[in-house]
C-alpha cells in the first residue's frame, strides 16, 4: 500500500528530513510537514492527508496529544504517535486520543512503515464496515417489512414497518423491551429451534404466530428470525408482517373490478408523505400503464402493506382510484365532439377500448358513444360529485 499523503508534525528538522526520506522512498506523499499542532490542527480539517504521523512534544502550545484530541472532533484519519520519552503515564494519555501506533524514538525504518501500513490497512477496512452498516441500516430502515433485532432477550433495534406494526408512538417505546413481551409466550415455541436465553425458539422461516401490540392488542402475523453474531454477542434478527394484511390486499385487488359504483374520492387533510408520493405518481403517468408495483414503489413499500395503508387512508383500492381518475378525465374529452371514442379512450389510459367501455358502462349505466349522444349522465353519475 503506497501512495498515500503523509502529514508530518514534528519539530525537529533532522528528524523530519529522515521521515521524508523514508516515507518517500517507500512510495508515500508529504502532503505538509510542520512543527506545531496548531498547524496540524488547521491542515486536518482540509482532509488533504490519509494519516499524521506526530511527536507528542511540539512546538507552539498545545502538544501532540491535545493536537490529536482537537483532530479527533471533526475527523477520524489514523494518527501514529512518535515520542522519545518512555513514559507510562504518556503512553496511557495518548490512548485517550485512539491513536493507530504509539512508537518510541529512535524507530527504525522497517518499524515504521510496517505501523503506517497497518494503520492504512485498519482504516481501509474500518470505513468499508461503516459504509456497510449504513447502507444496511438504510435497508432495514426503509423494508416494508417489520424487522426487530433482539440481544439478550430484549429488543435493541426496530424499524418504522415494526413501530407501525406494534402500533407504537415511537421506535423507542418498543427497543428495550423484551421479546417475550410482544410474542405471546404459548406461541414461542412456534417459532422452532434454540435462540437465546430467554427466548425459547425463533429460528426459521416464516411461521404464524400472535403476536402483542402495545395497545393491548392481539395479532396474527408471519415471523421469520435468524440468529446473528454481533460485537456484543448472538442476537436474533426478527422479519415479520401481519398475516391478515396480505390477504385484505389480495381480496383488495381481485375486487377492484367488482365494484358496481364509482368511489366518491375526498382526500383528507393530512396524507403520509410516501402516499402523497404515488398520488402524484399516478396523476403524473395517468396515460400510460402502470403496474401496482410501480406505484407501491414510489412510496417505498410492498403492494400487499401498500394496499392496505392506500386504502385505510383514501377509501379504495390502488386500482380504483386510477380507474376513477381516469373515468373523470373521459368524462371531460367526450364533451369535444371532434375527438373519437378511440382517442378519449387513449388520452383517458385506457389503452384497451373494449375496457374502457367496460368500465364507463359500469360505473355510469350507459356507453361512452351513449353519453356523448344523449349529453345526460345517469344517476350513477352522481356518486362522483
Amino acid at each position: 500500500m503506497a501512495g498515500e499523503k503523509i502529514l508530518v508534525v514534528e519539530d525537529e528538522l533532522t528528524m523530519v528530513k529522515w521521515l521524508e526520506r523514508i516515507l518517500k522512498g517507500s512510495g508515500y506523499g508529504i502532503s505538509a510537514a510542520v512543527a506545531t499542532g496548531e498547524e496540524a490542527v488547521e491542515l486536518a480539517r482540509n482532509g488533504q492527508q490519509d494519516l499524521i504521523l506526530m511527536d507528542i512534544e511540539l512546538a507552539g502550545k498545545i502538544d501532540g496529544m491535545e493536537t490529536a484530541e482537537e483532530i479527533r472532533a471533526f475527523s477520524d484519519v489514523p494518527i501514529v504517535f512518535l515520542t522519545g520519552y518512555d513514559d507510562e503515564n504518556i503512553i496511557s494519555d495518548a490512548k485517550f486520543s485512539e491513536p493507530s501506533a504509539f512508537l518510541l524514538k529512535p524507530v527504525k525504518s522497517r518499524e515504521l512503515l510496517a505501523n503506517i501500513e497497518v494503520a492504512l490497512y485498519r482504516h481501509a477496512l474500518e470505513r468499508k464496515l461503516r459504509e456497510r452498516e449504513h447502507r444496511y441500516r438504510s435497508l432495514v430502515e426503509l423494508t416494508p417489512e417489520a424487522l426487530l433485532v433482539g440481544l439478550d432477550g430484549r429488543i435493541v433495534f426496530a424499524n418504522e414497518a415494526a413501530q407501525v406494526l406494534f402500533s407504537a408512538s415511537s421506535i423507542e417505546e418498543i427497543v428495550g423491551k423484551k421479546i417475550t413481551d410482544i410474542i405471546r409466550v404459548e406461541e414461542e415455541s412456534a417459532l422452532g429451534g434454540d435462540c437465546l436465553p430467554g427466548v425459547p425458539g425463533a429460528l426459521g422461516a416464516f411461521r404464524e404466530t400472535e403476536i402483542r401490540r402495545l395497545d393491548g392488542s392481539i395479532v396474527r402475523a408471519d415471523v421469520a428470525a435468524a440468529q446473528v453474531e454481533t460485537k456484543e454477542g448472538s442476537a436474533i434478527q426478527l422479519i415479520m408482517h401481519r398475516t391478515a394484511d396480505r390477504g385484505r390486499a389480495e381480496a383488495d385487488i381481485r375486487d377492484a373490478n367488482a365494484s358496481s359504483e364509482p368511489i366518491n374520492f375526498v382526500l383528507p387533510r393530512h396524507i403520509p408523505e410516501s402516499v402523497v408520493r404515488s398520488i402524484a405518481f399516478i396523476e403524473k403517468n395517468l396515460d400510460f400503464p402502470m403496474s401496482l408495483e410501480q406505484i407501491a414503489g414510489e412510496a417505498s413499500m410492498s403492494k400487499f402493506h401498500f394496499c392496505r395503508i392506500f386504502k385505510k387512508i383514501i377509501g379504495s383500492t390502488p386500482k380504483q382510484y386510477v380507474i376513477n381518475l381516469r373515468l373523470r378525465r373521459a368524462m371531460s374529452l367526450l364533451q369535444q365532439k371532434d375527438l373519437n371514442i378511440c382517442t378519449v379512450a387513449l388520452r383517458a389510459g385506457f389503452n384497451d377500448l373494449s375496457e374502457f367501455n367496460k368500465q364507463f358502462k359500469k360505473f355510469y349505466g350507459s356507453s361512452p358513444s351513449s353519453f356523448r349522444k344523449t349529453g345526460k349522465e345517469t344517476e350513477r353519475e352522481n356518486a362522483f360529485s
